[in-house]
C-alpha cells in the first residue's frame, strides 16, 4: 500500500513520464526544444572543426549535432550522409522559432546517396541540427558545416 501511494505521488509530481525515448521521434515540440534527449547502447564519434561523424547504436531520441547563432541574414550549406542499418533515423534542422525542417529520413537498410547538400536561408537566431532515431536505430553518419559548433552525444 505504501509503495502504491509513493508511485502515485511520484507520477503526480512528474517523476514518471508516459513519454518514451522512441516517442520523441514523432513529437515536434520535443524536437524543437534546445536540448538533446536520447539513449544509446553504444557510440563512436569524432568531432572536428567543421565536421562530425560517427556511429550510434541502440539509438532512440534526439542528439543535437550542431548549433549556430546566426548573426544576420545568410545562406548556409549543410553537407551530410548517413546509413541506417536498423530502425528509423531522420536529420532535422530546428529554426529559431522551434519549427522542424526534415532534411532526410531513412529506415533500416537505407543509405543516403553519397554526400548530399542542403542549403538554408537563415536569419538572426539560434539554429540547431539534430539526428533523431527510433526503434533502437543503428546509424553511421557524417555532417559538414563551415559555421557553428558541433556537439554530438556525450
Amino acid at each position: 500500500m505504501l509503495v502504491a501511494g509513493m508511485l502515485l505521488w511520484i507520477a503526480g509530481c512528474g517523476g514518471v513520464s508516459s513519454d518514451t525515448m522512441a516517442d520523441i521521434y514523432y513529437d515536434a515540440k520535443q524536437l524543437g526544444s534546445y536540448y538533446s534527449n536520447y539513449e544509446l547502447s553504444g557510440l563512436t564519434q569524432s568531432i572536428g572543426e567543421d565536421t562530425i561523424s560517427g556511429t550510434y547504436r541502440g539509438f532512440n531520441g534526439m542528439v543535437m549535432l550542431w548549433n549556430y547563432e546566426v548573426p544576420g541574414d545568410i545562406a548556409l550549406d549543410i553537407d551530410y550522409k548517413f546509413q541506417v542499418l536498423h530502425g528509423k533515423v531522420k536529420l532535422v534542422m530546428v529554426d529559431p522559432e522551434g519549427q522542424i525542417h526534415t532534411i532526410e529520413e531513412l529506415s533500416g537498410g537505407a543509405t543516403s546517396d553519397g554526400m548530399k547538400t542542403e542549403s538554408f536561408s537563415m536569419y538572426d537566431g539560434l539554429y540547431r541540427l539534430k539526428l533523431v532515431g527510433t526503434d533502437d536505430a543503428e546509424v553511421e553518419f557524417a555532417v559538414e558545416v563551415d559555421e557553428g559548433d558541433f556537439i554530438g552525444a556525450k
